[in-house]
């Protein structure tokens, strides 16, 4: 390093603490302590093949070994077969804000499961809420429909007894 022109070496990198892993002593470059991991001098817990060193509880040897495994189960890569199933987004916000808010609600939150189940692969799943914010949102259209004809007919009936009183009270 050139002292005269002001060129330091950087300081020493040390990662964020809380990300579930502690570093006892990263200058030495050793492996980062998991939680609930045995320490790396267990060998024998480790590895498949070498039986354990402690006898069971019973104090009689056991020609049976403990053996760690850290499968992960990841699901399979998508295939599209057939096309995706629509997530009925639009219907269910023109069914919450102009039919039944509480209903289209509802189809809405089904529309935007379906949305995620698409997204991470699930197409049953995804299928499934879109039938389900599709069925919603006809119910909320029903609902809608039937509550505005009601009450123009609630209104007609009333307007009507209204104006037909007012009507007799001049003839009088």
């Amino acid at each position: 390093m050139n002292q005269k022109s002001g060129n330091h070496p950087p300081p020493e990198y040390r990662p964020p603490l809380g990300l579930g892993f502690e570093y006892s002593n990263f200058a030495t470059q050793q492996s980062p302590q998991l939680p609930n991991q045995p320490p790396p001098n267990y060998s024998s817990l480790q590895n498949p093949g070498v039986s354990n060193q402690y006898p069971p509880l019973g104090g009689q040897p056991s020609s049976s070994t403990m053996i760690w495994s850290s499968n992960v189960v990841a699901p399979a890569p998508m295939s599209m077969n057939e096309p995706p199933p629509q997530d009925y987004t639009k219907r269910a916000l023109f069914a919450t804000l102009c039919c039944c808010f509480p209903i289209g609600l509802c189809a809405l939150m089904n529309a935007n499961a379906s949305k995620k189940a698409l997204a991470r692969g699930d197409l049953n799943a995804a299928r499934n809420s879109a039938n389900s914010a599709r069925t919603l949102s006809t119910v909320a259209f029903v609902v809608g429909i039937v509550t505005i004809l009601g009450t123009a007919a609630v209104v007609g009936v009333y307007m009507y007894f209204i104006l037909s009183i007012t009507n007799t009270d001049d003839e009088y």
